[in-house]
């Protein structure tokens, strides 16, 4: 009958399966919570990020490197489409899906939760995305917009300079708080 293994202390370092025989212990611990208890605490080490800045593909329209000199603003929302995703093309053939979410929060009132005022937000999404998008969502769908806030521009009819703000989503996807989803892989054509 094999002899038992005596149990290890859990504030010694645990033994490395190579050093088991050895009797060494291995200088490393088994885990941070030794390393970080009262008394113990270790200094914390700089994370290493690159010294190469990591850019974005600028947007249709927008050359390389141009565009706002303000600082990206990103945004996550979670919300219900308004209408179906209007799926258009541009004079280069780029697809531009837009659609709206509304996004409202709960708020207590007295013994009672309450939907509050829904803020309604106008969404941009490009390329292969906003044909997923126009395939796969329709109105009432809950999903997750993750993008960043952007101002457009453009002249009336009556000579006057409107503005809008819009979220041009990175990510887009359905919500899994009160729904299921399947997911199918797209296939690229080609000429992609």
């Amino acid at each position: 009958m094999p002899a038992a293994q005596p149990q290890a202390d859990s504030r010694q370092p645990t033994r490395h399966p190579s050093r088991a025989s050895l009797g060494t212990p291995d200088p490393r611990p088994s885990s941070l919570a030794s390393r970080l208890a009262p008394g113990r605490l270790a200094a914390c080490q700089p994370v290493h990020r690159s010294p190469v800045p990591r850019r974005r593909a600028a947007p249709p329209g927008q050359a390389p490197g141009g565009g706002s000199t303000t600082a990206e603003t990103s945004t996550f929302l979670a919300g219900n489409l308004t209408d179906d995703p209007d799926l258009r093309y541009t004079t280069n053939g780029t697809a531009r899906a837009t659609f709206r979410v509304a996004v409202s929060s709960r708020v207590r009132d007295g013994d009672q939760w309450r939907d509050g005022e829904p803020a309604f937000y106008a969404v941009v999404v490009w390329r292969d995305q906003a044909e997923h998008a126009a395939e796969s969502l329709a109105k009432g769908s809950r999903v997750v917009v993750v993008g960043r806030l952007q101002q457009r521009s453009w002249q009336a009819e009556d000579g006057s300079t409107r503005s809008a703000v819009e979220v041009v989503a990175d990510e887009l996807g359905p919500s899994l708080r009160w729904a299921t989803a399947t997911t199918t892989r797209a296939t690229r054509s080609p000429s992609q």
